[in-house]
C-alpha cells in the first residue's frame, strides 16, 4: 500500500504541473548508482561497529568520510575516538527511533531514484561533459538535508518526514522550514543543492540583481530537469504564494527599481531577497521567502528566449548580471 502511494503521488505531481513545451528529444539514458548507507549502518550490531569501520570505508568511500565529517560531525575514520562516537551515534535512542520512522516512511526510494534519473537525464542532456553524481541516503540526526560533491549528493531521510513529524515540533523548527520537510522535495533539493556546487555564484558584481539573476539560472536550470513537477515543488511556494507572486510581479520589481535595491551590495539587503524565512521583508506577509526568486528566473528564462542558439553553458559561464538584465528586456 506505502509503495502505492508513493507512486500515485508522484504522478500526481506530474498530471497537475506546468508542461514545458521544449522538453529536448533523445535524451541520454542515465542509470544513476543509488546507496541506502542508512541501512547498512544501523543495521549493523551495535557492538561490532568500531570494527566495520573498514567495511564501511570499502563500500561507501568518499561518503562515508564525509558523514562522519561534515554530517554527524565526529571527525575522520582514521581518528582514535570515530568509532566509538559511530557506535553511540547508532545505539541513541532517538537514532534508533528516527531510523525505524524513516524505514515506515520510505519503504523504499524507488520513486526518488526515478524521479532523479529523469533529471539526471535532462542534465546530462544539457550539460554532456559534467560527471552524474552517485546518490547516498543517510539518516544524520537532523544535521543536514542534502550535501555534495562533484561526484555524489547525499540525501538525509531524517530531514523528509512530514510536515508534522514530532521531532521536528519538538526541535523547535518553524513552520515555513517543517512545510518543505517532506518526500516530494526530495529530488528538487537535491538537484538544486547539486547545481548550487556545480555552478557556484560566480558574478562582476555581488549586489541583489547579481543574486537574483543567479537564483533566476538555478530555477531555470530545475525547470528543465523537471519539466513535470509542479511550479510549487520547485520554488518551495505554496500555490497561494506562487499566484500572488504570478499576481505581483511588476510591483515587486518597481519596489526594487524605486527603492535603488537592485544594485545595492548591502550582505542585508542580499540576504533579503534570498534567504528562507516565514515571507519577504520588505513586500506584504503574503509573499513568500525568496519571493524576488520569481523576478530572477522570469529575467533568465526571456533572456534565453531571446537567445535560442546559446547554449547552458554558456548561461551558466555568464558573470555579468545587468547584461542578462538588459537583453531580456524584462519588463512586467
Amino acid at each position: 500500500m506505502n509503495k502505492l502511494i508513493t507512486l500515485l503521488f508522484f504522478v500526481t505531481i506530474a498530471l497537475t504541473s506546468c508542461q514545458n513545451d521544449d522538453k529536448p528529444e533523445n535524451l541520454p539514458q542515465i542509470q544513476l548508482k543509488t546507496f541506502s548507507f542508512y541501512k547498512d549502518l544501523f543495521h549493523l550490531p551495535i557492538d561490532s561497529i568500531p570494527n566495520k569501520i573498514p567495511f564501511l570505508i570499502k563500500k561507501y568511500s568518499p561518503f562515508f568520510e564525509l558523514f562522519g565529517s561534515n554530517i554527524i560531525h565526529i571527525g575522520f575514520p582514521e581518528e582514535k575516538r570515530f568509532g566509538l562516537l559511530l557506535q553511540q551515534f547508532v545505539s541513541d535512542y532517538h537514532m534508533q527511533t528516527v531510523y525505524k520512522d524513516i524505514e515506515k516512511t520510505f519503504t523504499d526510494t524507488k520513486a526518488i531514484d526515478d524521479e532523479l534519473e529523469k533529471a539526471f537525464s535532462y542534465y546530462a542532456y544539457y550539460f554532456p561533459n559534467k560527471p552524474i553524481p552517485k546518490i547516498y541516503y543517510f539518516h544524520g540526526g537532523f544535521n543536514q538535508s542534502i550535501i555534495t560533491t562533484d561526484s555524489l549528493i547525499g540525501i538525509g531521510l531524517d530531514k523528509y518526514l512530514g510536515a508534522n513529524y514530532n521531532y521536528y515540533q519538538r526541535l523547535g523548527l518553524p513552520e515555513y522550514q517543517r512545510i518543505k520537510m517532506r518526500k516530494e522535495y526530495i529530488p528538487v533539493d537535491a538537484m538544486r543543492y547539486y547545481l548550487y556546487g556545480i555552478f557556484p555564484f560566480n558574478a562582476d558584481k555581488d549586489d541583489v540583481l547579481s543574486h537574483l539573476v543567479y537564483e533566476g539560472k538555478i530555477q531555470f536550470l530545475l525547470d528543465k530537469c523537471f519539466p513535470n513537477i509542479h511550479d510549487t515543488i520547485k520554488f518551495g511556494f505554496s500555490q497561494k504564494q506562487l499566484t500572488w507572486c504570478e499576481k505581483s510581479e511588476r510591483s515587486m520589481w518597481q519596489y526594487l527599481i524605486d527603492k535603488k535595491m537592485l544594485f545595492s551590495s548591502d550582505l542585508m539587503d542580499i540576504k533579503r531577497y534570498t534567504n528562507d524565512g516565514p515571507f519577504t521583508t520588505t513586500f506584504p506577509r503574503e509573499s513568500p521567502a525568496r519571493a524576488a526568486i520569481w523576478i530572477g528566473y522570469n529575467i533568465v528564462s526571456l533572456y534565453m528566449k531571446k537567445n535560442p542558439t546559446l547554449t547552458f553553458e554558456h548561461l551558466m559561464d555568464e558573470a555579468d548580471a545587468q547584461k542578462i538584465s538588459q537583453q531580456s528586456e524584462y519588463n512586467p
